[in-house]
């Protein structure tokens, strides 16, 4: 299987972080669903449709209250220094990347690819466990 990286191009060009290969990725907004979410920040940055979750997901849903959602990621990261909480979410999607002001340079990477991106440490660092997690790194 592959996955969609691209070049992060978003915040500073002298950032840290800018260059950068990574997964598309954003913030949840007040009221979203997870699915909601990961579909509306693939189609901004990548202008690709997001059709469905992958099965891995299965057995998300609504527990206990209308505002609680029950979700099974991939695997989650804590980054304690940005004081954020990360979930990698696989989807299924429909046409071709196009490059955005939030990324460029989208390809779809297999194993040995993502492998020496990491290696080289060209990927951005809350997306590195999420990667290896996919593969099995």
């Amino acid at each position: 299987e592959r996955v969609l990286l691209q070049r992060r191009t978003k915040g500073n060009p002298n950032g840290r972080f800018f260059g950068l290969w990574e997964l598309p990725q954003g913030k949840m907004r007040a009221g979203e669903s997870l699915f909601e979410c990961a579909a509306r920040e693939l189609y901004e940055e990548a202008e690709l449709e997001a059709l469905s979750l992958h099965p891995m997901h299965s057995g998300s849903g609504h527990a206990y209250a209308a505002q609680m959602e029950s979700f099974r990621p991939l695997t989650c990261v804590l980054d304690y220094e940005c004081h954020c909480m990360c979930m990698a979410v696989v989807m299924r999607t429909r046409g071709e990347p196009v490059d955005t002001p939030e990324a460029s340079e989208h390809r779809w990477l297999d194993t040995a690819a993502v492998a020496e991106l990491i290696r080289q440490q060209k990927v951005f660092h809350l997306n590195v466990p999420m990667l290896e997690a996919y593969f099995s790194l």
